[in-house]
């Protein structure tokens, strides 16, 4: 699966980081505003950088991480949908309802697939304390 990763700050070096690691996955490039994380990052990884993230969509990707300011997810989300690439974009999935259902409903009308990062949810501990709760052990739970 070839993806690229859009803003790379914090959250989205994890991104870049993991997708390195992964089998079957190639990561063709990162985009972020920050001229000096990007340099940073495609030297540490190899792969092209670019500040403007258009450029980045250009590159015949499978999918996009997208993990700019919140405030940015619907602009950029529309981006990667108008290019027929598959999202995985952090939480919140917008700043506001309307711009979380214009997402939904360009990606659904595209027929692109857009899938929030709630890794929480997978993570081994967080998972282990839902098991304990549901069994009892840790009795009534009320907050």
């Amino acid at each position: 699966m070839r993806v690229g990763v859009i803003g790379v700050g914090a959250m989205g070096q994890h991104h870049v980081r993991i997708y390195n690691e992964m089998a079957n996955v190639e990561l063709i490039g990162i985009s972020d505003v920050s001229e000096s994380r990007v340099n940073e990052l495609s030297s540490q990884y190899g792969v092209p950088g670019f500040i403007d993230h258009t450029e980045l969509l250009k590159q015949d990707l499978d999918a996009i991480s997208i993990a700019v300011p919140t405030t940015l997810h619907k602009q950029v989300g529309l981006d990667a949908i108008a290019c027929g690439i598959n999202i995985l974009i952090e939480k919140p999935l917008s700043d506001t309802i309307e711009n979380a259902k214009d997402l939904v409903n360009a990606a659904s009308d595209a027929g692109v697939k857009l899938m929030v990062g709630h890794i929480e949810r997978f993570n081994p501990a967080v998972m282990k304390l839902k098991h304990l709760m549901d069994s009892g052990l840790l009795g009534k739970i009320v907050s």
